[in-house]
């Protein structure tokens, strides 16, 4: 699946598989740019694990239709 087609599982089915496929895919992206700028690998940690809860909390409260708008005109 796309990272879209894994946002709608976990935004419509509460997908903790889905969910957990965006983290495994973009954690050590988050990681990386966190020891960058934190320069602290204890510090990264944590950052990165607030940057995952923070999008579990958001994206839960996106409307379907904000996410994906309708194709018909």
């Amino acid at each position: 699946m796309n990272d879209e087609q894994l946002i709608r599982e976990y935004c419509l089915r509460d997908s903790q598989e889905a969910f957990a496929e965006l983290v495994r895919r973009y954690a050590g992206l988050v990681y990386g740019t966190a020891c960058r700028h934190a320069r602290d690998a204890f510090a990264a940690e944590e950052i990165c694990q607030e940057v995952f809860c923070a999008l579990a909390r958001q994206i839960g409260a996106l409307r379907k239709e904000s996410i994906w708008p309708s194709k018909d005109p």
